[in-house]
């Protein structure tokens, strides 16, 4: 898409705002229908720009009806289209879906080890030795000591009691 895709995100909030459509299933799929459709479009409209419409006037002579002859002569020659449009149009909303899952499962992780940090510096013997040995004594507890193991310390509080 030639769009960023927080540009998009930013435009679909604002406009599904007042219609309260932000935190519900409704508004997930009308905005990724929304942003499939362009991918679906595309193809079908390429796929009719070769369709021969003189093969019509045969069902027509014959007496069919419009909606017979859509469904026995015009979808079977442009189904091609549609397929390949139906899956590009999968393949962009499960792009996105899976990116969203993604983050989230990052931001978990990152914030599960975050909450384990805290909790052992919270749970550390107090440290009497200043500023500077301290914050060096912290940054070793997070594995960011270079060359020297971190010192030995008592095993932490468990997490649930």
């Amino acid at each position: 898409m030639v769009v960023p895709v927080i540009i998009v995100a930013v435009g679909v909030y604002f406009a599904f705002a007042p219609l309260g459509l932000n935190d519900g299933y409704a508004g997930l799929i009308l905005a990724h229908t929304t942003l499939a459709v362009p991918f679906v479009v595309v193809t079908v409209l390429a796929t009719l720009a070769g369709f021969d419409r003189t093969l019509l006037r045969a069902p027509a002579s014959l007496g069919a009806p419009p909606l017979t002859t859509f469904r026995r002569v015009t979808l079977p020659l442009i189904l091609p289209g549609v397929a390949s449009g139906a899956v590009f149009a999968f393949a962009a909303s499960f792009d996105e879906v899976g990116r969203r899952a993604a983050d989230r499962r990052s931001r978990s992780a990152h914030a599960a080890a975050a909450d384990v940090r805290r909790h052992q510096r919270q749970h550390q013997p107090h440290d009497h030795r200043g500023g500077d040995d301290a914050d060096r004594d912290l940054a070793a507890a997070d594995g960011c000591r270079r060359r020297s193991a971190p010192p030995q310390r008592a095993s932490p509080a468990p997490l649930m009691q």
